[in-house]
Parts: C-alpha cells; sequence; structure tokens
C-alpha cells in the first residue's frame, strides 16, 4: 500500500500555533539559516565564519537576487534567554554591519522576543538614515513574523520540532492493527497531534482528505478501518531553496530559452539533474531540448506580481553581461549564443514573432524600437529587417496597439516586396487582417485577407490559406454572408488538415459555433462550444476554456435561457480569475452576466457586475468601454432607486465618448 504523505502546510495554521523557541542559540542560528534559505530561494545562503571569529553582525548571508546581499543577525548569542531587543543592540549591531563585505542590500535582526513597536519604528528610521548614504535598510524580524516565515515554508518545522508530528497510533499495536495501518511515522498518522494536544478539527480534515467519513475516527484509531489505497502518487513537494529557485527560473524563463544555456546563465545550479527531475514530477514539459512550466506550476510559484517580478529581474540581471549593444539586454543572442550584431538581430525577431504572450512581450517590444532607432539599423539586411517589422508587429498586437501594428505589417509588406520575399509579404497581409479586424474595419481585413489567400495558394502555403480562410469565414459570419463563410470555412478545415494545425482545429470549432449562432442553432452552438473548451483543456489553454465557456452562455442567453447562461458566464469568469485575470474577455463575461441578470429580475447583482466591468476596463486603459460600463452602472443604480446618479454617470462618460 502506498502511503499518504500529510503535509503539515494543509494541517495546522504555523502562525497561530504558539511553537515554541529554540531552547539554544546555536539551534536558533540552524532554524534562522534554514528560513533564509527557503526565503531567499538561494543555495548559497551560508553562516558566517565560527563562534569566536569576527563576523561584522552578520551571522547568516545570501543574496536576494544578484549583487542584492542580504546579512541577518541572530540576536542573542551571548545572553540568549534575555529575548527583548533594545534600541542601543540595534544601534550597535547596524554598526557592525556597515563592516561586512561585501556591502549589504539588508540587514536584519532575527530575536525570538515579542514585536515591539518602538524597535521596529527604530528599524525603520535607521533605514530613512541611511539610504542618502547609499547603505542597506534595516529590519527586525520577532517570533511572530519568523512563525509567520515558517507559514510560508512549512517543510521546515518538522526538522526543528519532530515531538510535534507523532502519530496518535503506539508502537504497541497489534500485528492486526500494523498491517491495516502501518507503522507510527511523521508521514502518516489518522490524528496529528500538536503541542501534546489531539485536535478533532484537524483529525477531521486529514480522515476527509483520505476520503474517510469523520464519523469512522474511532475505528480507524483502533485498526478497525483499512486506509484506502492511493493510486495516485502524493504531490510533490520542493524541500530545498534551490530546487525552488531553479523552477522558478525555469518558470519565468524567456520563451524558446534552450536546456543548454541554463549552465551559462546560472552555473550554481546542477541543471542537468533539476530539469529531469521537475519532469518527471509533473511540474514542466520537457521536449526538444526545451523545458516548458506547466501554467499550474506558475501559478503555485507566482502566487501574486510581485514573486514574479523577483525572478524577471533575476534574468534580466544574469543576461545582462551577454549584451551585445549599450543599454539592452539582449539576452535572446544567448539563444542561439551568436556574436554578430545582425544575428542577434535576428535571433531576437524570431523569438518575438513565435513566442506566446508573456511578461517578457514588453521587453522584446522596447528591444526592437530601439534597433529600429539605433544608427545601426541601416547595416541590417532587408530580410532581417523584415522580421524585425513582423516581431514588432506581433508585439504591439499583444499589446493591443492595433493601430501601430498595422503600420508595422505595411512597412512588413513594402519591404518584402523590395527584397523579394513573397512569405513576407503574404504574411503581412494576414496579419494586417487580424489587427484590422481589432480595429472594427471589416471591409479591410476581408481585403487583406484575401490578397493573402491570393498569394498562398501558387506557393502552397497551407497553413497560412487554413488561418486567413478561417478568418475570412468569421468575418463573412460579422457581414451576415452565411453561404460564404460556410464554403470558406470547409476550405480553411482541409487546408488545416493537411499542415496539422492542432491549434487551428480549436479556432475552427469557435467558427462553427459562431456559424450556428447566426443560423439560431443554438443547440448545435453549444455543442461545437462544449467541444472547444474540453481541446482547450486537454491541452492546458486555460484562457481559450473560459472563452468556450463565455460562448456556451452567449448560446445560451441567446435562445432565451438565462438562468443557464448565468452559470456558463460565472464559469468563464472564475476561468479567467484563476488563469488571466487581465484578459478583455472578462470583462465581457462581467457584461454578458450582467444581461442574465436583468432578465432574470437580479438587479443588484448586474449592477454589481457592471461595475466589475468598469474596473476591468479601466485597467486595461479601454476608457471608452469603461464609460459605457459607468452608464449601465448608472441606469441599474436608477432602477434600484431613482436619483441623480444616472446623470453623474453620463456626465463621466461624455469625455471618454467624444
Amino acid at each position: 500500500m502506498q502511503t499518504n504523505v500529510l503535509s503539515i502546510e494543509t494541517a495546522v495554521r504555523i502562525s497561530t500555533s504558539q511553537l515554541p523557541p529554540p531552547s539554544q542559540w546555536s539551534e536558533f542560528e540552524d532554524l534562522t539559516h534554514a528560513v533564509w534559505e527557503a526565503e531567499l530561494c538561494h543555495p548559497n545562503t551560508r553562516k558566517n565564519g565560527r563562534k569566536g571569529q569576527e563576523q561584522q553582525g552578520v551571522d547568516v548571508y545570501g543574496l536576494r537576487e544578484p549583487k542584492h546581499w542580504v546579512g541577518i543577525q541572530c540576536k542573542g548569542k551571548d545572553n540568549y534567554s534575555k529575548k527583548n531587543v533594545s534600541a542601543k543592540e540595534l544601534n550597535e549591531e547596524v554598526e557592525k554591519a556597515k563592516k561586512f563585505k561585501p556591502q549589504l542590500k539588508e540587514f536584519i535582526l532575527a530575536t525570538t522576543g515579542p514585536r515591539d513597536a518602538k524597535i521596529q519604528m527604530l528599524a525603520r528610521e535607521l533605514t530613512v538614515f541611511n539610504f542618502p548614504k547609499n547603505l542597506f535598510s534595516v529590519d527586525v524580524i520577532f517570533w511572530e513574523d519568523m512563525l509567520l516565515l515558517l507559514e510560508k515554508h512549512p517543510h521546515i518545522v518538522p526538522r526543528f520540532w519532530p515531538f510535534l508530528f507523532q502519530t496518535g497510533i503506539s508502537d504497541n499495536t497489534s500485528n492486526r492493527k500494523s498491517e491495516h495501518l502501518g507503522k507510527p511515522s511523521s508521514d502518516r498518522g489518522a490524528a496529528v497531534r500538536f503541542g501534546g494536544i489531539e485536535t478533532k478539527k484537524l483529525a477531521n480534515e486529514i480522515l476527509n482528505s483520505l476520503g474517510i467519513p469523520p464519523s469512522k475516527l474511532k475505528l480507524l484509531l483502533s485498526g478497525r478501518v483499512t486506509l484506502p489505497e492511493t493510486k495516485t502518487k502524493p504531490k510533490p513537494i520542493l524541500q530545498t531553496g534551490q530546487e525552488r529557485r531553479a523552477l522558478s527560473l525555469v518558470a519565468s524563463a524567456p520563451p524558446m530559452f534552450a536546456n543548454e544555456y541554463y549552465d551559462l546563465v546560472f552555473p550554481d545550479i546542477d541543471w542537468s539533474t533539476l530539469i529531469p527531475k521537475f519532469a518527471k514530477q509533473g511540474f514542466v514539459r520537457n521536449q526538444k531540448g526545451k523545458a516548458v512550466a506547466y501554467k499550474k506550476t506558475r501559478k503555485i510559484l507566482f502566487a501574486d506580481e510581485s514573486a514574479k517580478e523577483v525572478f524577471d529581474k533575476a534574468w534580466c540581471a544574469a543576461l545582462e553581461k551577454h549584451r551585445i549593444y549599450p543599454d539592452v539586454a539582449f539576452f535572446f543572442a544567448l539563444v542561439q549564443m551568436r556574436i554578430s550584431f545582425s544575428d542577434s538581430i535576428e535571433t531576437l525577431a524570431e523569438v518575438a514573432i513565435a513566442m506566446s504572450p508573456t511578461s517578457w512581450n514588453t521587453v522584446y517590444k522596447s528591444s526592437l524600437e530601439f534597433v529600429l532607432a539605433s544608427q545601426r539599423k541601416d547595416s541590417l539586411p532587408k530580410t532581417i529587417l523584415v522580421n524585425v517589422f513582423y516581431g514588432l508587429a506581433r508585439c504591439c498586437g499583444r499589446a493591443r496597439e492595433h493601430a501601430t501594428a498595422v503600420e508595422h505589417y505595411d512597412m512588413m509588406r513594402e519591404l518584402s516586396t523590395l527584397s523579394r520575399n513573397s512569405s513576407g509579404v503574404r504574411h503581412a497581409f494576414h496579419g494586417r487582417g487580424v489587427e484590422l479586424i481589432n480595429l472594427g474595419r471589416i471591409d479591410e481585413a476581408i481585403d487583406s485577407f484575401k490578397s493573402s489567400i491570393k498569394r498562398s495558394r501558387p506557393a502552397k502555403d497551407n497553413y497560412l490559406l487554413g488561418r486567413s480562410l478561417y478568418h475570412l469565414a468569421m468575418c463573412s459570419i460579422e457581414k451576415g454572408c452565411l453561404a460564404s463563410a460556410e464554403r470558406f470555412l470547409k476550405e480553411s478545415r482541409a487546408f488545416k488538415k493537411r499542415s496539422k494545425d492542432l491549434e487551428g482545429r480549436l479556432g475552427t470549432l469557435f467558427c462553427l459555433g459562431r456559424l450556428a449562432i447566426a443560423k439560431s442553432n443554438f443547440v448545435i452552438a453549444r455543442k461545437h462550444y462544449r467541444k472547444a473548451a474540453s481541446f482547450a483543456k486537454r491541452n492546458d489553454d486555460f484562457d481559450n476554456q473560459a472563452l468556450a465557456e463565455l460562448n456556451i452562455g452567449i448560446a445560451y442567453l441567446q435562445q432565451g435561457k438565462p438562468k443557464d447562461a448565468l452559470k456558463s458566464f460565472s464559469k468563464a469568469i472564475d476561468l479567467f480569475v484563476e488563469w488571466n485575470p487581465k484578459s478583455i474577455a472578462m470583462s465581457w463575461a462581467y457584461m454578458y452576466r450582467a444581461d442574465a441578470n436583468i432578465q432574470l429580475g437580479n438587479i443588484q447583482d448586474a449592477m454589481v457586475d457592471y461595475k466589475s466591468e468598469y474596473d476591468d476596463q479601466v485597467g486595461l486603459g479601454e476608457m471608452v468601454s469603461a464609460a459605457y460600463a459607468l452608464h449601465d452602472v448608472g441606469l441599474m443604480e436608477f432602477k434600484l432607486r431613482p436619483s441623480r446618479k444616472i446623470e453623474k454617470s453620463n456626465a463621466k462618460s461624455i469625455p471618454y465618448g467624444r
């Protein structure tokens, strides 16, 4: 039978558990080292020297990021029993830390004493005093703060408090009981004892996680119930700071970054061992010499934007030394390790074209704009400049700068014509058409797609033919030409099948659903959208899964089933909130859910949805759409209690809508 690993993180709230501080100063130093090794996510977090040596006020040191040294002093080496920190002690330790080499960016005094507002204020004042002198910040970590850090890194706790995780089953259980429950261990237990007190609530949580009703607790303790056999492996837990740091770097790596170059950028990590390990544990997909973290992995590692920014900065800092032109970190040169200016620009353009939307989009965009503004642009061959404009157009499209993207596609087409690059010409027409759709210029988009198709047929470019015909079908639906749309879509599916365009299959399902809605075949439309949602889910494409759920709701709404539509819209919003809260489609989902609530008479809920739509549109910079949402909020307010609020909201929308 496979053991069931019980994580302390799921068992208790460490910050409220009243864990006792270590009884010896040396143990407290060990604990401090373990906590900051995990907190800094750096394997080279070290203790400073040994007892008796001059340590410049630092017991533990490490790097938060390149050139950002952190020093921690464990208070109480000479008198550990005296836990309270005095102002004099803090000032003395700060003066000692100024002698530490290299210069610290952060100094932390860790103590087992209780929080003291006066000492915290002094630490803030010292920080403000140090900044003009380019010295380190000062902070004091009290025992309550240490417990909060342990809650973030629960794997440390059993190492220092092993007696708290004894099972409620005695070593003297009979052989029959042992067969059912296995030997007592810290990995497995029916009831975990915390601080010597058995918590019934805790036992119930553990039983629920094992699939056993809480009513059978006594039977389990007596050995008369067998733990269910687990077929799936327990969720892997990263035990060391090095592993977490390495996985975070993989998850935040530039797109298309090859595994063989990790050693060149971060030589202190054993990548040849860790990347296969991460793949085996299910954290990354390791194919064709490139490790790509799953979306679920990124969600676990980067719970908020600040966590992601730390590793984005670490990448930029590590790659900075490989730049090939002043003030621009041409880290993309590492992808192929080329030296010449033109080859590096070509690599940049290729990656910018192929990448998916990530936090690196802004970096690629600004780098390409720098290339076009530099004097060395004229030294680049026209073929490379074509790719530069192509990459910049793609980056602008991802940033929703659609008009600028159209201009770059026009430049790409002109250069491609001059250099007789037929592939560049047809891709420029296709990309221009996509951006024109986003601008609402459907007739111009249709002309661009027709030009792309006209040039792709002689070249037998099945991939581009499939994509351009698909968009042409979508435009035809928008114009109400359903017969033409069916013809274009049928031809598109044939070309996508020849080119083995799996991503294109998802677009086809969306188009079929849209076509069915245009024909008022709502049942068939939902069938296609459900297939799209299932296909997207299998491929970890949660954005398109959410979009498919949104379209299912629209089909219900147009059929006159607002109650069913409400469920689909809520499901779509939940997916957007979890996986892509910055998606503009989430604001549409709020708008449609508000419409469903209005039809159901839920005016208060509709007003809440319109407010959410307004907040999302403002966050995305879509001020005209935000003004419409604000107007709708006013209408809901007016329906709930007639007042002058509707006049206020209309007044606010005028400056944006003109």
